[in-house]
């Protein structure tokens, strides 16, 4: 059957045109309302284009439509990765892989989602079916090479990606995938070539902006040291990272104990206690400091984002005011408001978390939570200035910020793994 207004809207698709191809489909879709072709196309613009309802709405019709077919699961999968709803997108892949094991884009999406998931084997299997189907399949090419980096199986993925370079030197995709690969080895000029290659390549592609920024930060000796501990964290299943940070917490206040038990212990338990505080209050201000510098840098200002900007310039501000009120303590006096420069520091942590939490819920709660902090410890330092009553209150907020702040570490992490759905 001649459908002229379908075969327009494939066009439009290919070309990005997502909205002049929905007109064309929801006019094929009038004449022709049970055109499962026509509903997966609509539900990809519609996807492509973040309204997800109406796309889950299409998709969920071309399912119903023909469940026996595997290009619909396939779609429904697609749009449900888009939402952030990764056990429905997974279970939807693994239909159209059932219904049909000889397309390797279906196992291509598997390992993106594996990926998402942090199944780093699953992810390399799924990418390697892919590729045995089609060994030149650029996406599960760049899929392996991920999966192969987060294995610590760096020496593969580069030959990996080498391969798919010589085959399609301009593709951005693989040249970030490069440079996060010299990134993993510190060879932090070779990446910094990728990322801007990658970068020439495709301008709004996040994965090699993010390189780029790790790569200027990383030729600060300090940060250097810092990324390699993100990236092996970031190798790290969720409970294995969780188990990482609350262990650390609980020797920190075993060793407070240990000190009560065998004083001649204490000057070492002291040292490890401070090079505790300091490692964990570097990992909440490094990337905000780090940022900061680059606001300075020629192409690091430009390559930050607004959040980013954001982080680094209330970083400054924290740093002024505790240097600003520290001074201020030593010269004019009282003494107490040396408690104010400890508070401006130690904000640094949470106000520094709200960014890099996803936008929605887990931005919101953070910021919330940062106010509430940020009013306990106003009226902890405005106490320092009042009668004996407010004194009383102002001790009590101090313990609870100080608290807060304690805590704020745990409720952080909790919110930066939190993918809201969509």
């Amino acid at each position: 059957m001649n459908a002229p207004r379908l075969a327009r809207a494939r066009v439009l698709h290919s070309q990005s045109r997502y909205q002049q191809a929905i007109g064309e489909l929801s006019l094929h879709l009038t004449e022709m309302p049970d055109d499962v072709e026509a509903h997966c196309l609509k539900a990809l613009c519609l996807g492509e284009l973040e309204q997800y309802e109406e796309a889950t709405e299409h998709a969920q019709q071309a399912v119903a439509a023909a469940p026996d077919a595997s290009y619909p699961h396939y779609v429904f999968s697609v749009v449900m990765t888009g939402r952030n709803r990764l056990d429905p997108a997974s279970s939807a892949i693994e239909e159209a892989v059932r219904l049909d094991p000889q397309v390797p884009v279906y196992f291509a999406h598997q390992s993106f989602i594996a990926l998402r998931q942090r199944k780093w084997i699953a992810a390399l299997e799924a990418a390697e079916q892919a590729l045995a189907l089609d060994p030149e399949h650029e996406s599960a090419s760049n899929l392996r090479s991920m999966a192969l980096v987060k294995l610590n199986r760096t020496d593969q993925a580069a030959e990996q990606i080498e391969t798919a370079l010589r085959r399609d030197p301009d593709n951005a995709w693989t040249h970030a995938n490069r440079g996060w690969a010299y990134l993993e080895t510190r060879e932090i000029d070779k990446a910094l070539e990728h990322f801007r290659e990658a970068l020439r390549l495709d301008p709004s592609l996040e994965y090699a902006r993010q390189g780029m920024i790790q790569a200027l930060m990383a030729r600060h000796l300090f940060y250097r040291l810092f990324l390699r501990y993100l990236l092996w964290m970031a190798k790290l299943p969720s409970q294995v990272q969780w188990g990482v940070i609350i262990g650390l917490f609980l020797v920190y206040n075993y060793s407070r104990k240990l000190a009560d038990a065998a004083p001649a212990l204490a000057p070492w338990v002291f040292v490890f206690q401070i090079a505790y505080i300091l490692f964990a209050w570097f990992t909440w201000v490094a990337q905000p400091m780090f940022q900061l510098s680059l606001r300075f840098h020629r192409f690091g200002r430009y390559a930050l984002s607004r959040d980013e900007r954001i982080a680094a310039n209330l970083f400054a501000v924290c740093v002024l005011t505790a240097i600003g009120l520290f001074a201020a303590a030593l010269t004019i006096g009282p003494i107490d408001m040396i408690l104010g420069s400890l508070y401006a520091l130690t904000l640094v942590m949470p106000l520094s978390a709200v960014f890099r939490c996803d936008q929605g819920q887990p931005r919101l709660i953070m910021a919330g939570y940062t106010l509430l902090l940020v009013a306990a410890a106003s009226g902890a330092f405005m106490a320092v200035f009042s009668d004996a009553w407010w004194i009383a209150w102002g001790q009590q907020l101090s313990r609870i910020y100080m608290l807060g702040i304690l805590a704020s570490g745990f409720v952080a992490n909790g919110l930066m793994q939190w993918t809201p759905k969509k």
